[in-house]
C-alpha cells in the first residue's frame, strides 16, 4: 500500500504541474488577447463594432470581448489556485501529514475557488447566450450550457464540503488524541 501511495502522489504531482504549466500558457495568451482587444479597442465605433476588414471575429463583440477575456482570465486563476492547494496536499499527504490544519484550509480554499470558478462561469454563459458570440464553456471542455453541467458542479461542491468537514473532524480527533497521548 504504501508503495501504491507513492506512486499514486508522483504521479499526481507529476500531473498537477503539468496542469499548471498549460494554465500559465493559456493565462499569457489570454492575457496577449486581452490587451490585443485594448488596442484594437480604439477602431471601436460608436455602435461597437470593430473597424477592420477580414476578421474571423464577429462583427458584433464590441466591448464585451475585453470583458470576457478578462473573466476567462479570472477563472484560469481559480484553476491555477486550486492546482497549487492540490499540491501542497499532497505534499503534505506524502509526509503523512493528514489531519492537520493546513489541508483543511486548503481544502477550504479550493471549496471557494471552485465556487469562484462556476459563478464566473455562469456570468459568461450570461454574457456569450445573449448575442450568440461563441460558447465560453467549450473552451473547458465542458460543451453547451446545461443544466448537467450546473448539476455536476453541485455535486462536486458538496463532495468538496464533505471533505473539509471530515477534515475538520479528523483535526480535532487528532488534537483530541494527541493531548491525551502526552
Amino acid at each position: 500500500m504504501e508503495a501504491l501511495n507513492k506512486i499514486v502522489f508522483k504521479i499526481s504531482q507529476v500531473l498537477i504541474q503539468l496542469i499548471l504549466i498549460m494554465l500559465y500558457f493559456f493565462e499569457v495568451v489570454f492575457l496577449i488577447g486581452l490587451i490585443s482587444f485594448i488596442i484594437i479597442g480604439l477602431n471601436i465605433d460608436n455602435k461597437g463594432s470593430i473597424n477592420y476588414a477580414n476578421s474571423s471575429l464577429p462583427m458584433n463583440i464590441g466591448i464585451k470581448a475585453p470583458i470576457i477575456i478578462f473573466l476567462i482570465m479570472l477563472m484560469i486563476v481559480t484553476l491555477i489556485m486550486i492546482c497549487r492547494f492540490l499540491k501542497k496536499i499532497i505534499k503534505n499527504l506524502k509526509v503523512k501529514q493528514y489531519f492537520i490544519e493546513n489541508n483543511a484550509v486548503y481544502i477550504r480554499n479550493i471549496l471557494y475557488s471552485f465556487m469562484i470558478f462556476i459563478i464566473i462561469n455562469i456570468i459568461l454563459n450570461i454574457l456569450t447566450s445573449v448575442k450568440k458570440l461563441f460558447n465560453i464553456t467549450d473552451i473547458f471542455g465542458l460543451g453547451k450550457p446545461s443544466i448537467i453541467n450546473y448539476v455536476i458542479y453541485f455535486v462536486i461542491l458538496i463532495t468538496i464540503y464533505i471533505i473539509y468537514n471530515i477534515f475538520r473532524y479528523g483535526i480535532k480527533v487528532q488534537n483530541d488524541s494527541d493531548s491525551v497521548i502526552y
